[in-house]
């Protein structure tokens, strides 16, 4: 089974929490800002309106004074408003013929005021609100300005200066304080984010030892994990997934073992297959040669009726006087050469028959198809020249082909004599070998009636024929096919150009076209 690596684990509540911290960093960040922003404006807004309220107030009630001119009256209410507001730094009150009365704490004074923001502020017809650098304190400012108005005449202008620095410092004082929150939020975000990071993880891990474990090969794993959340679900589908596993492992190790038996079983019916294919090889063999055995006792009756005749001859001549039988020293010598020739020939078609008929191993090796055919005719050339059947033999002496030389002699003898007994006389049977692609081609014709079409897809099934009965068993071409099929080749009947049949034989010429 493919070993599955787990990857390198990078730290779970790590990847959860510093999301999360981010995120409250930048939500705190933004708040703070728009708190403060807001804060800040909304102070300002409430400071200008203070401002221009109490600048109203005191133009309200210095309006007559100013028209009366009861300048001490002026003074001492200014002198007034000062005392009671710590965070107000001058009154400026401008009379009608251009000099102003500016009143600071504990002293007051009567000038032309020519500085630019003077001019500008005492030209105003509304309240208005500026923040400037002071010509009078040296320092800035928040200045609000309001008109004295009597019966639509202007009489004047108020001008009232406030500090910055405590606006200043209240304004720091409540970012220092929003900044001190943003951060104890962000704190507890973190706090919380590692708490449900590590609650996470620590479920995870669990599982994920769990998977470890079964992966190497424990069963029984389950995960104990009963909440009712993602993780829970995740952990009931987990168990749920591995009873499920060991359910379909224990399934797949008894088909397993249904399949091991199947597989001993089959095995055991191909050695017994194999078995009777061979004992079927042996038994077509002990067939062909009892088709053989007339030829081959004419084969034998011919040299044997020459060694008698010869032999008879002799005794003879033996029987004569010395002296004839010095004049027929010559004869004796062709006439034992005959004898020798009759004889060789004897032991050859004996020697034939014998290695045809001998059961042994199929060993492979590279061999002569020219001397396998040479052979073969050898064997049964007989039949056909007494059924006046023309062999023509096309196989070239040094085409060779990878296989079992007694094995396709008997492939050799089932066509032929198949072909012969088709023929019954008077027809021509070809044998011709060519190389072809990635091995050689083996081709036996013959002019015989054919095989009929329907017939053709059939031929090679054990204990078909078309033969009358009592004429053939039906396995002669069944075990050409599986003596061709072992030398991991192929063979195939095909209707011949104008009559017979031909069957086409595709064997490999070396070993590792046979692969």
């Amino acid at each position: 089974m493919r070993q599955v690596q787990f990857p390198k684990r990078s730290g779970l509540t790590l990847k959860f929490s510093l999301p999360i911290a981010v995120t409250v960093v930048c939500t705190v960040t933004v708040i703070c800002f728009v708190f403060i922003v807001n804060e800040k404006r909304t102070i300002l807004e409430r400071t200008r309106m203070e401002s221009i309220s109490l600048a109203k107030t005191v133009a309200a009630a210095l309006a007559n004074a100013v028209v009366l001119k009861e300048w001490a009256f002026i003074v001492e209410h200014c002198m007034l408003v000062l005392k009671t507001r710590k965070d107000l730094r001058y009154i400026i009150v401008l009379k009608p013929d251009g000099k102003s009365m500016v009143h600071q704490r504990g002293e007051w004074k009567i000038a032309r005021l020519a500085a630019p923001i003077d001019l500008r502020m005492g030209r105003v017809v509304k309240p208005v609100m500026t923040r400037h650098l002071s010509p009078i304190t040296k320092d800035e400012v928040l200045e609000a300005a309001v008109p004295i108005f009597i019966s639509s005449s202007k009489w004047g202008v108020i001008r009232l200066g406030y500090s910055v620095k405590p606006l200043e410092a209240h304004l720091a004082e409540m970012t220092r304080q929003a900044v001190l929150i943003g951060i104890g939020c962000l704190i507890f975000g973190v706090l919380v984010a590692l708490m449900l990071a590590r609650l996470v993880s620590r479920r995870i891990r669990l599982l994920t030892a769990t998977a470890r474990r079964i992966s190497a090969g424990e069963s029984g794993q389950l995960v104990a994990i009963r909440s009712r959340d993602e993780i829970g679900e995740l952990a009931t589908t987990f168990n749920r997934m591995v009873v499920g596993l060991e359910e379909a492992m224990a399934a797949e190790k008894a088909k397993s073992e249904q399949l091991t038996a199947a597989y001993q079983r089959l095995n055991t019916a191909l050695v017994e297959l194999r078995e009777t294919q061979a004992q079927l090889i042996q038994s077509g063999r002990l067939a062909s040669i009892g088709e053989l055995a007339a030829g081959v006792a004419h084969e034998i009756n011919n040299p044997l009726s020459v060694v008698l005749t010869y032999a008879v001859m002799l005794t003879r001549k033996i029987q004569a006087t010395p002296d004839d039988l010095r004049d027929h020293l010559g004869d004796f010598e062709r006439q034992l050469g005959k004898i020798a020739a009759a004889a060789e020939r004897c032991k050859t078609i004996a020697d034939n028959l014998l290695t045809f008929s001998r059961q042994s191993e199929a060993e492979m090796a590279t061999v002569s198809l020219a001397e396998i055919v040479d052979q073969t005719f050898d064997l049964i050339g007989t039949t056909f020249s007494k059924s006046r059947i023309k062999v023509i033999k096309d196989v070239p002496p040094k085409l060779r082909v990878w296989g079992n030389a007694t094995e396709l002699q008997q492939v050799l003898i089932n066509l032929a004599m198949n072909a012969a007994q088709a023929m019954v006389s008077d027809g021509t049977l070809t044998v011709r070998g060519t190389n072809s692609r990635g091995g050689v081609t083996w081709e036996i014709c013959d002019t015989g009636p054919g095989i009929a079409p329907e017939h053709l897809d059939r031929i090679f099934d054990p204990f078909f024929t078309t033969k009358p009965v009592g004429k053939g068993t039906g396995l002669g071409l069944s075990i050409v096919y599986g003596i061709i099929e072992r030398h991991r080749g192929s063979i195939k009947a095909e209707p011949g150009a104008e009559e017979g049949v031909t069957f086409r034989i595709h064997l490999p010429s070396r070993p590792e076209e046979a692969t």
